[in-house]
């Protein structure tokens, strides 16, 4: 449907809604991993990003569009292994002297920089500024959902230092803000991490993970 919606708006010239239309079916295509074609729609992008400063469209938005552009191709690498490619992109964003203005992107793009470091190179120090940078944004900012996803990512990182504990606290902390805040996806994953990592209540994690799951299940059938 994305994609004959785009047809149509091309022949319409709006260059703003083909960039969204394009920009959607890249990242729809990324999250079923047919990472070929959702590259041929993200290569698409800075030149319709080009266009619209040509057509004045506001500032404030192309910054924040070229911003996570870069965050997403960083994503879009990192999931694909191409760990030089995506510390490209990101450290690309983060050279942008106006990064800071937005907060939210700008702790993503931290966020994805340590997870791609985690993978390449796992300098400690390096990850260890870069994810508490990431949390403390995130907590002035007070982005709900951002500070759940740097708990699970901080307690991923911690797992692979063989802090255990630490890790298990993060993933716990994570569990209760998913549980406050009803943020499905991170409920469902807190707990798949500590039914998998925390031997002692392994079995009371497990259930609520698969009641979880079946009742999101459940959820999404009935809509």
């Amino acid at each position: 449907q994305t994609i004959r919606a785009l047809n149509i708006l091309s022949k319409l010239k709006n260059t703003q809604l083909i960039y969204e239309a394009t920009l959607r079916i890249a990242l729809n295509l990324k999250d079923i991993k047919e990472y070929s074609e959702a590259l041929k729609y993200y290569n698409k992008i800075p030149g319709l990003l080009n266009q619209l400063e040509k057509e004045k469209y506001n500032p404030d938005r192309m910054k924040r569009s070229w911003l996570s552009y870069y965050n997403n191709m960083g994503n879009f690498y990192i999931e694909t292994k191409d760990y030089s490619k995506a510390k490209e992109y990101i450290s690309k964003a983060l050279s942008q002297e106006y990064v800071e203005n937005y907060p939210k992107l700008h702790a993503m793009l931290l966020n994805n920089y340590a997870k791609n470091s985690i993978y390449s190179s796992n300098n400690k120090q390096i990850i260890d500024s870069l994810l508490n940078t990431s949390l403390k944004i995130r907590e002035e900012i007070d982005h709900k959902q951002g500070i759940i996803g740097s708990k699970i990512i901080i307690g991923e990182y911690l797992l692979t230092q063989k802090d255990t504990l630490h890790a298990l606290r993060n993933f716990n902390e994570a569990y209760i803000l998913s549980v406050k805040y009803h943020s499905n996806y991170d409920l469902l994953q807190s707990l798949e991490l500590l039914s998998v990592n925390d031997k002692e209540n392994q079995i009371l994690y497990t259930e609520k993970y698969h009641k979880v799951k079946d009742s999101l299940y459940e959820l999404e059938k009935a809509t």
